[in-house]
């Protein structure tokens, strides 16, 4: 009787110990704030780029949420209690309590309920409420999905526009049937406080002065001999641009005479993968190129992303010295020369990889970038691969514009991973649950209960 009730004394005091400690551990993280953010792409913590542009501002910064703290989702309110330093000061504005707070901030429509506004000495920003997160509709489920959280970069961004004096400008070739700049890409290339503008050069008479970096995308007819001389003269001024071109059958005298000056000329070879590590989804035409070392795609290839470009056309490079490559095939591709081809395989004619994707021209200030393909720039192949061809974009225009691309801020994907099983995988461990690990208690209860008999 004595054993008994001096065994139950120690489990008892045992408890209590345990119990004491763990009020104890919690306290403690309490005390301190000591939080981990265990969530794969870090959801609720700044990032090292944010917390940099954070510890450089110079002036006060206000960011007013239009909402009650109560009501604000909780992955923006742990993000934002990180903006509070010594120049930023976020603030809570609920509608209800403050109806006529934003009004001050409309240049327009009026700002709905839920947006936020980054209010600097001079400049101010609204984001809409819509443009904190992002989602896409399953066509499956019929249903919306949260795609991705973008509270961080448009936040962020938001800080460096009201910093900086002006917006660079990048303004979009038209008047050829080029391909439509989709929003997705817009909204990616805003983020990182650029404006696009669309540029007409039949009726223009020059590539206005405010351009930072020309886009153009694959065309359905040639350049005039007056557009070709208007880019042509801009280039030569040290101009920036960005050439995604589709492999067609059409003789583009006038755009091919330009971009030869400076290096490079479009192969019109469609490649074709037979490395597995560089194609997807069975079809040797949909590549995953390899990345060369350079600034551009270095942290991409440092966070194992992987660029999605089906349909692409090699590039020649002419100039060695001035011109270098961002994106090659592997060693087992090839180019097909004839586009009428009814086989797949390799011909006599046919180019040997590996391959260049994408290149990087630099001849005296001008800056040319250029990819064998417009797939770059389609939503479709963009969220296959999870958005890694919009930040090769966004990288890209940052390397021409002379930014850091050190602190660009890509949107926070918000995917729900499932752990998938086997059959195998499966039978073990519903025997673990209902037998190994009753089993193993079982026999532990047993050795005790004989041992304690024992004494």
């Amino acid at each position: 009787m004595k054993t008994k009730i001096k065994h139950g004394l120690v489990s008892t005091f045992s408890i209590f110990i345990v119990v004491i400690f763990l009020l104890a551990v919690n306290l403690f993280i309490n005390k301190f704030d000591l939080k981990y953010d265990l969530t794969k792409e870090k959801l609720y913590t700044i990032s090292e780029q944010t917390k940099k542009i954070i510890d450089g501002v110079n002036q006060k910064i206000n960011i007013y949420v239009l909402a009650s703290s109560e009501n604000t989702n909780l992955v923006m309110k742990k993000l934002l209690e990180q903006y509070n330093t010594k120049n930023i000061k976020v603030e809570y504005k609920d509608p209800a309590k403050f109806p006529g707070f934003a009004k001050k901030f409309e240049t327009g429509d009026s700002i709905q309920d839920n947006s936020v506004i980054v209010s600097g000495e001079k400049k101010f920003k609204v984001i809409d409420a819509n443009d904190l997160a992002s989602y896409d509709y399953d066509y499956e489920t019929f249903q919306t999905k949260l795609k991705s959280i973008d509270v961080e970069p448009q936040i962020t961004n938001a800080i460096r526009y009201v910093l900086n004096e002006s917006s660079s400008v990048i303004y979009y070739l038209i008047g050829h049937g080029e391909l439509k700049f989709d929003d997705t890409y817009k909204k990616q290339i805003a983020l990182a406080n650029y404006q696009i503008k669309d540029l007409d050069l039949i009726t223009a008479n020059e590539i206005p002065s405010d351009c930072k970096i020309l886009f153009i995308a694959t065309a359905q007819r040639d350049w005039t001999l007056s557009e070709s001389e208007k880019i042509d003269k801009f280039l030569q001024g040290g101009g920036k641009a960005i050439f995604c071109i589709d492999c067609i059958k059409d003789d583009f005298a006038n755009m091919t005479k330009v971009i030869k000056n400076y290096g490079f000329e479009f192969a019109k070879a469609i490649v074709v993968e037979n490395s597995g590590s560089n194609f997807t989804d069975n079809n040797n035409l949909y590549l995953l190129p390899n990345y060369t070392d350079n600034e551009i795609t270095h942290q991409l290839e440092e966070k194992n992303y992987k660029m999605f470009v089906p349909f692409c056309q090699s590039i020649s490079i002419n100039d060695n010295e001035n011109v270098k490559p961002l994106l090659v095939s592997s060693d087992n591709s090839y180019g097909k020369t004839n586009l009428e081809s009814n086989t797949i395989a390799k011909e006599k004619d046919d180019l040997s990889g590996p391959l260049d994707l994408a290149v990087l021209s630099e001849k005296n200030k001008t800056k040319i970038i250029a990819v064998g393909s417009t797939s770059v720039l389609d939503p479709a192949a963009n969220s296959y691969i999870g958005r890694t061809n919009s930040e090769f974009i966004v990288r890209a225009l940052n390397y021409l514009n002379g930014e850091d691309n050190n602190l660009y801020i890509p949107p926070k994907t918000h995917e729900v991973e499932r752990i998938v099983f086997t059959q195998t995988q499966s039978l073990l461990i519903s025997a673990a649950c209902t037998i190994i690990i009753p089993t193993v208690i079982f026999v532990i209860g047993f050795i005790i209960v004989r041992a304690r008999r024992k004494k």
